[in-house]
């Protein structure tokens, strides 16, 4: 609302009133008429004047209020205009810094960089221009770019350290690191065979990245066992120490913890195991025999093996030289136990 505006609606705001009370004043006049009285002439023209003015009055006020409030209003609307053109500007300055880093391979003027990206970062947020999800991605895209090789160097360590020491977003370090070992794990065992080179790989980013164990238990799980197949298939499996005495030629090579021993009983489909298992333990394999070692101690000579079968993905079923009804053993690891055993019954 304008001055000009301002006066206009106050004068009509004045006339609208006198509308209202020309009533009043005519009921004034009548009775002054009818009394004859100067005095109710008086009292009624000017209380009328009163009112005007007052009325007159009020309608400035509340107008200037209301031309206050819309001067406030386009102020208002105004900077935010003025504050999103910054924060467009920032954003796309921030986009270009982040493309130029990429691309930019002189460890100081990577952290010259850096620093660019955190002071733009900071501007954007003190207009509420939030810019996590881009500092999440940049770090993401960092860490992809630095284990492409296979290698993470001292320096591009020191960088990463660097980059997450200037943003202050904690709460996705571990996360975006957690995701750049799981990319380098899924690329290196997508075949289900793990080389000596891909190990190395692998070893080498789950140190570097400082990697918590816990997270990734099942990928270290699946890695030792790919490993063991690898050295079983190239005759590169090394003995491991026995807490049990063995035999003059014989050597341990692989165990397996939480094992359950369970005997057969006939079905109609055939055997199938027990419920209820006899003896719970570890099971260690040597090139003589199989042994679970618990409070009763079994072991069966390898010799006497016949078939070794997979039973419903979680049981080994052995059958002793076609005599004996067949026993099982139940493992999370049933097929790499039953390769393992098949390599060393099939050397003997």
């Amino acid at each position: 609302m304008s001055k000009k505006d301002l006066i206009v609606d106050s004068i009509l705001h004045s006339i609208l009133y006198q509308v209202f009370t020309l009533p009043i004043f005519l009921i004034g006049a009548i009775i002054s008429a009818i009394a004859n009285s100067h005095v109710l002439w008086i009292i009624t023209f000017s209380l009328t004047g009163i009112s005007f003015v007052c009325w007159a009055l009020k309608a400035i006020i509340d107008n200037v209020k209301e031309y206050k409030k819309d001067l406030e209003m386009m102020k208002e609307e105004q900077l935010r205009e003025e504050q999103e053109e910054k924060r467009q500007e920032l954003f796309n300055t921030l986009n270009e810094t982040i493309e130029i880093f990429k691309k930019e391979t002189n460890k100081k003027r990577m952290y010259e960089l850096i620093n660019s990206i955190t002071s733009i970062s900071n501007q954007l947020n003190a207009l509420h221009g939030f810019t996590d999800e881009i500092l999440s991605n940049f770090h993401k895209d960092f860490l992809a770019n630095i284990i492409l090789d296979g290698k993470i160097t001292t320096d591009e360590k020191e960088v990463l350290q660097y980059i997450e020491n200037s943003f202050n977003l904690k709460w996705v370090y571990r996360s975006n690191r957690l995701e750049a070992y799981r990319i380098a794990y899924r690329w290196a065992t997508k075949d289900k065979i793990l080389t000596e080179a891909e190990e190395d790989i692998l070893k080498n980013i789950y140190l570097q990245l400082e990697i918590d164990e816990q997270y990734v238990e099942d990928e270290q799980n699946l890695i030792k066992d790919l490993s063991l197949v690898r050295q079983l298939e190239n005759k590169q499996l090394s003995p491991i120490s026995t807490s049990f005495k063995l035999n003059n030629d014989e050597q341990c090579f692989f165990a397996v913890d939480n094992v359950s021993f369970h005997k057969s009983k006939s079905t109609e489909f055939g055997y199938e195991p027990t419920e209820i298992y006899e003896l719970k333990g570890k099971i260690y394999v040597t090139n003589k025999r199989i042994l679970i070692i618990s409070p009763n101690d079994f072991s069966r000579w390898l010799r006497d093996i016949g078939n070794i079968e997979i039973y419903m993905d979680q049981y080994i079923k052995f059958r002793i030289g076609g005599k004996e009804k067949p026993f099982f053993i139940k493992t999370t690891k049933p097929y790499l136990l039953r390769m393992i055993i098949l390599n060393f019954k099939n050397n003997i």
